[in-house]
């Protein structure tokens, strides 16, 4: 989900009193993981990550007593990256995709009732708004727009510098995302409509690994793998 985290950034960066560090953690399905993005020359942004934590958010949908360790690792990271001068300025997100797509909606409200109240003393700026699950859709439109940045077809301020646009296929965890052009854009920057889009919940990697080790139908012990 790195695209999303770009393209958060990316957003963050157009406002006039622009903070000049952000820090978003991915909430991907299979586990966790915290970036941390400067503002540097012109629209430019570069960054840094940290390591992947496992579960992901959904597995403390039943017990929201673990997501205060959960984040803890992530919020030792981002100190060590943003001089503490920043930190009331520097805004701190949350974005969970398909995994917390799949929880309903009381449960994941709780989830992250426990990231803020976690997060709220880090001395980093903190809104409930913006922990929280994104959809599919908007899933998607972040990924074609952060393939046009990735192939330079767009600036790190989204600002259209070729005329070529780069579809993009987003294979997840526990989701399937596609963004396809869908016209010639005409706006100076890539926008939603710019893309056809479509998301495919329960159809990532590790869902249909599970689902085929379900379905997958057990040896006969008549049947042995011949040594060679």
């Amino acid at each position: 989900m790195r695209h999303v985290l770009l393209v958060v950034a990316v957003a963050a960066a157009k406002k006039a009193a622009t903070p000049r560090f952000s820090v978003i953690v991915d909430a991907g399905s299979t586990g966790s993981r915290v970036y941390v993005y400067e503002k540097v020359e012109g629209a430019e942004l570069s960054g840094s990550r940290g390591a992947k934590a496992a579960p992901g958010l959904a597995a403390f949908a039943d017990d929201v007593g673990g997501v205060a360790a959960h984040l803890a690792p992530f919020i030792r990271f981002a100190r060590e990256r943003v001089p503490e001068a920043e930190w009331p300025r520097t805004p701190f997100r949350i974005y969970a995709t398909a995994g917390m797509r799949l929880v309903a909606r009381a449960r994941a409200a709780a989830v992250y009732d426990a990231c803020f109240a976690a997060l709220a003393p880090s001395g980093f700026r903190v809104a409930r708004r913006d922990l929280r699950t994104i959809s599919g859709e908007d899933e998607a439109f972040f990924a074609g727009l952060a393939a046009n940045y990735a192939m330079g077809s767009v600036d790190g301020d989204a600002r259209r510098v070729s005329d070529v646009v780069f579809g993009a296929l987003d294979l997840g965890g526990a989701s399937t995302q596609i963004a396809a052009p869908a016209r010639a854009p005409t706006g100076e920057r890539l926008r939603a409509g710019d893309f056809s889009v479509a998301t495919f919940l329960g159809y990532g990697v590790e869902r249909a690994h599970a689902t085929s080790a379900r379905r997958r139908p057990r040896r006969d012990g008549a049947f042995r793998r011949a040594r060679l």
